[in-house]
Protein backbone atom coordinates (compact mmCIF):
# COMPACT_ATOMS: atom_id res chain seq x y z
CA UNK A 1 0.00 0.00 0.00
CA UNK A 2 1.50 3.29 -0.92
CA UNK A 3 2.50 5.63 1.58
CA UNK A 4 0.86 9.09 1.66
CA UNK A 5 2.71 12.08 3.91
CA UNK A 6 0.78 15.33 4.86
CA UNK A 7 2.47 18.60 5.04
CA UNK A 8 1.67 22.05 6.40
CA UNK A 9 1.49 23.04 2.70
CA UNK A 10 -1.05 20.27 1.90
CA UNK A 11 -3.34 21.90 4.06
CA UNK A 12 -2.63 25.00 3.75
CA UNK A 13 -3.75 24.90 0.38
CA UNK A 14 -6.99 23.70 0.65
CA UNK A 15 -7.59 25.84 3.90
CA UNK A 16 -6.27 29.97 1.77
CA UNK A 17 -8.72 28.75 -1.25
CA UNK A 18 -11.87 28.01 1.89
CA UNK A 19 -11.16 31.39 3.07
CA UNK A 20 -11.00 33.15 -0.16
CA UNK A 21 -14.32 31.60 -0.91
CA UNK A 22 -15.31 32.85 2.33
CA UNK A 23 -14.28 36.38 2.04
CA UNK A 24 -15.82 36.50 -1.54
CA UNK A 25 -18.83 35.54 -0.02
CA UNK A 26 -19.25 37.57 2.84
CA UNK A 27 -17.89 40.85 0.81
CA UNK A 28 -14.24 42.61 1.47
CA UNK A 29 -14.15 44.02 4.41
CA UNK A 30 -13.91 47.68 4.10
CA UNK A 31 -10.85 49.91 5.79
CA UNK A 32 -12.33 52.36 8.59
CA UNK A 33 -13.25 56.02 6.52
CA UNK A 34 -13.28 59.48 7.73
CA UNK A 35 -15.00 62.31 7.40
CA UNK A 36 -14.21 65.82 8.59
CA UNK A 37 -16.17 69.13 8.76
CA UNK A 38 -15.76 72.75 10.72
CA UNK A 39 -17.26 75.37 10.79
CA UNK A 40 -16.75 79.08 12.57
CA UNK A 41 -19.08 80.29 15.13
CA UNK A 42 -18.00 84.06 16.24
CA UNK A 43 -14.43 83.90 16.44
CA UNK A 44 -14.22 79.70 17.76
CA UNK A 45 -13.05 77.33 14.79
CA UNK A 46 -15.24 73.66 15.86
CA UNK A 47 -14.54 70.32 14.23
CA UNK A 48 -15.59 67.28 14.27
CA UNK A 49 -13.42 64.09 13.01
CA UNK A 50 -16.37 60.95 12.38
CA UNK A 51 -14.45 57.29 11.64
CA UNK A 52 -16.56 54.68 10.48
CA UNK A 53 -15.79 51.51 10.74
CA UNK A 54 -18.25 48.02 9.35
CA UNK A 55 -19.67 45.90 12.41
CA UNK A 56 -20.58 42.43 11.84
CA UNK A 57 -23.20 40.42 14.38
CA UNK A 58 -24.16 36.69 13.90
CA UNK A 59 -27.19 37.80 11.38
CA UNK A 60 -26.35 41.44 10.41
CA UNK A 61 -23.78 44.22 9.14
CA UNK A 62 -24.09 47.09 10.89
CA UNK A 63 -21.56 50.07 11.47
CA UNK A 64 -19.79 52.25 14.21
CA UNK A 65 -19.34 55.70 14.25
CA UNK A 66 -16.67 57.26 16.47
CA UNK A 67 -16.41 60.69 16.59
CA UNK A 68 -14.55 63.80 18.24
CA UNK A 69 -14.89 67.44 18.68
CA UNK A 70 -12.11 70.22 18.75
CA UNK A 71 -12.57 73.94 19.51
CA UNK A 72 -9.76 75.88 18.21
CA UNK A 73 -7.79 72.91 18.31
CA UNK A 74 -8.69 71.96 21.58
CA UNK A 75 -10.65 68.87 22.69
CA UNK A 76 -14.34 69.10 23.34
CA UNK A 77 -15.68 67.36 26.13
CA UNK A 78 -19.51 65.60 25.88
CA UNK A 79 -21.72 65.95 29.11
CA UNK A 80 -23.11 62.44 28.27
CA UNK A 81 -20.93 58.78 28.47
CA UNK A 82 -23.06 57.91 25.02
CA UNK A 83 -20.92 60.76 23.19
CA UNK A 84 -18.41 59.83 20.56
CA UNK A 85 -19.82 56.28 19.54
CA UNK A 86 -22.62 55.88 18.00
CA UNK A 87 -23.55 52.10 16.61
CA UNK A 88 -26.24 51.59 13.53
CA UNK A 89 -27.71 49.07 11.30
CA UNK A 90 -27.16 48.72 7.71
CA UNK A 91 -26.89 52.73 6.11
CA UNK A 92 -24.03 52.39 3.94
CA UNK A 93 -22.96 56.13 4.43
CA UNK A 94 -21.92 58.17 7.22
CA UNK A 95 -24.68 61.15 7.46
CA UNK A 96 -23.15 64.57 9.24
CA UNK A 97 -25.22 67.21 8.78
CA UNK A 98 -24.92 70.81 10.56
CA UNK A 99 -27.48 71.95 12.82
CA UNK A 100 -27.33 75.40 10.72
CA UNK A 101 -30.01 78.16 11.74
CA UNK A 102 -30.08 81.79 10.86
CA UNK A 103 -27.49 82.74 13.16
CA UNK A 104 -25.29 80.21 12.24
CA UNK A 105 -24.27 76.70 13.07
CA UNK A 106 -25.01 75.47 16.55
CA UNK A 107 -23.22 71.35 16.13
CA UNK A 108 -23.96 68.67 14.37
CA UNK A 109 -26.26 65.76 13.68
CA UNK A 110 -24.49 62.62 13.38
CA UNK A 111 -26.76 59.58 12.37
CA UNK A 112 -26.76 55.75 10.97
CA UNK A 113 -29.42 53.29 10.96
CA UNK A 114 -31.58 53.03 13.43
CA UNK A 115 -34.57 50.35 12.24
CA UNK A 116 -33.64 48.63 8.76
CA UNK A 117 -35.54 46.33 7.46
CA UNK A 118 -39.20 46.61 5.95
CA UNK A 119 -38.73 50.12 6.94
CA UNK A 120 -35.83 52.71 7.88
CA UNK A 121 -35.39 54.93 10.46
CA UNK A 122 -32.21 56.95 11.63
CA UNK A 123 -30.55 56.97 14.85
CA UNK A 124 -29.13 59.92 15.17
CA UNK A 125 -26.62 62.19 18.30
CA UNK A 126 -27.72 65.80 18.14
CA UNK A 127 -24.19 67.47 19.74
CA UNK A 128 -24.92 70.72 20.68
CA UNK A 129 -21.71 73.39 21.34
CA UNK A 130 -21.36 75.68 23.82
CA UNK A 131 -19.59 78.75 22.45
CA UNK A 132 -16.62 79.82 25.06
CA UNK A 133 -16.47 76.40 26.89
CA UNK A 134 -15.04 73.28 25.98
CA UNK A 135 -17.74 71.08 26.39
CA UNK A 136 -20.94 70.04 24.11
CA UNK A 137 -24.41 68.71 24.87
CA UNK A 138 -25.44 66.25 22.90
CA UNK A 139 -28.78 63.76 22.92
CA UNK A 140 -30.36 60.43 21.01
CA UNK A 141 -33.02 59.96 19.72
CA UNK A 142 -34.80 57.29 16.51
CA UNK A 143 -36.13 59.35 13.95
CA UNK A 144 -38.44 58.56 11.10
CA UNK A 145 -37.23 61.77 9.16
CA UNK A 146 -33.97 64.17 9.71
CA UNK A 147 -35.33 66.87 11.88
CA UNK A 148 -36.85 70.34 10.75
CA UNK A 149 -34.58 73.15 12.62
CA UNK A 150 -36.29 76.38 14.36
CA UNK A 151 -34.97 78.70 16.57
CA UNK A 152 -37.72 80.45 18.59
CA UNK A 153 -35.72 82.84 20.97
CA UNK A 154 -33.33 81.54 23.01
CA UNK A 155 -34.11 77.47 22.25
CA UNK A 156 -32.94 74.92 19.42
CA UNK A 157 -36.37 73.23 18.14
CA UNK A 158 -35.99 69.67 16.22
CA UNK A 159 -39.26 68.76 15.03
CA UNK A 160 -39.47 64.88 13.63
CA UNK A 161 -41.36 61.88 13.57
CA UNK A 162 -40.94 58.14 14.83
CA UNK A 163 -42.87 55.19 13.59
CA UNK A 164 -45.38 53.29 15.34
CA UNK A 165 -46.72 50.28 14.49
CA UNK A 166 -49.67 50.15 16.82
CA UNK A 167 -51.98 46.82 16.48
CA UNK A 168 -50.77 46.31 12.62
CA UNK A 169 -48.10 45.76 11.02
CA UNK A 170 -45.66 47.54 8.85
CA UNK A 171 -48.48 48.51 6.12
CA UNK A 172 -50.43 49.95 9.11
CA UNK A 173 -47.93 51.54 10.75
CA UNK A 174 -48.20 55.41 10.90
CA UNK A 175 -45.50 58.54 11.93
CA UNK A 176 -45.68 60.19 15.90
CA UNK A 177 -44.54 64.10 15.17
CA UNK A 178 -42.58 64.37 17.69
CA UNK A 179 -40.74 68.26 19.59
CA UNK A 180 -37.24 68.52 21.25
CA UNK A 181 -35.81 71.27 22.63
CA UNK A 182 -32.12 72.59 23.64
CA UNK A 183 -32.47 75.46 25.99
CA UNK A 184 -29.54 77.65 25.28
CA UNK A 185 -29.42 79.42 28.44
CA UNK A 186 -29.09 76.41 30.47
CA UNK A 187 -27.95 74.22 28.45
CA UNK A 188 -30.83 71.48 28.60
CA UNK A 189 -32.62 69.51 26.16
CA UNK A 190 -36.49 68.97 27.04
CA UNK A 191 -39.58 67.57 25.01
CA UNK A 192 -42.26 70.40 25.85
CA UNK A 193 -45.95 69.86 24.99
CA UNK A 194 -46.27 70.06 21.41
CA UNK A 195 -48.22 73.75 20.55
CA UNK A 196 -52.14 73.57 20.17
CA UNK A 197 -51.66 76.24 17.80
CA UNK A 198 -50.71 74.75 14.57
CA UNK A 199 -50.14 77.44 12.66
CA UNK A 200 -46.53 77.30 15.12
CA UNK A 201 -46.18 73.59 13.43
CA UNK A 202 -43.77 73.54 10.88
CA UNK A 203 -44.41 71.18 7.17
CA UNK A 204 -43.55 67.69 8.40
CA UNK A 205 -43.69 65.15 5.66
CA UNK A 206 -45.79 62.15 7.20
CA UNK A 207 -48.91 63.96 8.66
CA UNK A 208 -52.15 61.96 9.74
CA UNK A 209 -55.19 61.62 11.80
CA UNK A 210 -53.34 58.90 13.70
CA UNK A 211 -49.99 59.69 13.96
CA UNK A 212 -51.32 63.50 15.59
CA UNK A 213 -53.70 61.93 17.79
CA UNK A 214 -51.36 59.46 19.13
CA UNK A 215 -48.98 62.44 19.17
CA UNK A 216 -51.63 64.15 21.85
CA UNK A 217 -52.31 61.11 24.10
CA UNK A 218 -48.83 60.25 24.28
CA UNK A 219 -48.39 63.97 25.93
CA UNK A 220 -51.86 64.31 27.84
CA UNK A 221 -52.08 67.01 25.24
CA UNK A 222 -55.94 67.07 24.63
CA UNK A 223 -55.95 70.45 22.50
CA UNK A 224 -53.42 68.51 19.98
CA UNK A 225 -55.53 64.98 19.90
CA UNK A 226 -58.83 67.67 19.44
CA UNK A 227 -56.32 69.09 16.76
CA UNK A 228 -56.04 65.86 14.80
CA UNK A 229 -60.02 65.21 15.17
CA UNK A 230 -60.74 68.63 13.03
CA UNK A 231 -57.54 68.50 10.90
CA UNK A 232 -57.06 64.89 9.84
CA UNK A 233 -59.88 62.53 10.74
CA UNK A 234 -60.76 60.56 7.96
CA UNK A 235 -63.74 58.74 7.57
CA UNK A 236 -62.30 56.93 4.87
CA UNK A 237 -59.28 55.75 6.44
CA UNK A 238 -61.49 55.46 9.24
CA UNK A 239 -63.39 52.33 8.34
CA UNK A 240 -60.25 50.47 6.72
CA UNK A 241 -57.41 51.15 9.45
CA UNK A 242 -58.05 52.91 12.59
CA UNK A 243 -60.10 50.44 14.12
CA UNK A 244 -57.10 48.14 12.99
CA UNK A 245 -54.33 50.78 14.72
CA UNK A 246 -56.16 50.90 18.08
CA UNK A 247 -57.72 54.10 17.00
CA UNK A 248 -61.47 55.63 17.51
CA UNK A 249 -63.08 54.82 14.45
CA UNK A 250 -65.58 57.97 14.50
CA UNK A 251 -65.44 61.82 15.34
CA UNK A 252 -67.61 61.37 18.63
CA UNK A 253 -65.66 58.44 19.49
CA UNK A 254 -62.17 60.61 19.13
CA UNK A 255 -64.29 63.39 21.14
CA UNK A 256 -64.48 61.35 24.40
CA UNK A 257 -60.99 60.27 24.83
CA UNK A 258 -60.43 64.42 23.94
CA UNK A 259 -62.68 65.24 26.98
CA UNK A 260 -61.53 62.50 29.37
CA UNK A 261 -58.15 63.47 28.41
CA UNK A 262 -59.15 67.49 28.88
CA UNK A 263 -60.40 66.37 32.88
CA UNK A 264 -57.18 64.61 33.63
CA UNK A 265 -55.01 67.43 32.35
CA UNK A 266 -54.36 69.30 35.48
CA UNK A 267 -53.18 66.31 37.30
CA UNK A 268 -51.28 65.38 34.29
CA UNK A 269 -49.88 68.73 34.33
CA UNK A 270 -48.99 69.09 38.54
CA UNK A 271 -46.98 65.40 38.24
CA UNK A 272 -44.62 66.62 35.07
CA UNK A 273 -44.00 69.90 36.59
CA UNK A 274 -43.39 67.53 39.95
CA UNK A 275 -41.01 65.72 38.23
CA UNK A 276 -38.90 67.87 36.58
Amino acid sequence: MRSMTITFQTLARPLTLFLCLMSIQNGAEAKPSKTVDSFHRKSEKYTITVVKSDIHTAVEKGMKLAYALRRNGKVVRPNDLRAGTLLGCGYPEILLKRIELADGPWGWMVATGGICGNTFSYKLHLVVVRPGEDEYDLTEIIAKNLPVLRKPGQKLQFWYQKQVWGTGGTAMSFFVPQLLEYDITYNTFDRPKLPSDFSLWPKLEFMSFPGMYVAGLEDSNAEVMKLAVEKFFDPVEAKKTYGAQGLPTTKQEAMVQVRAIQALTPLFDSVRSEIR
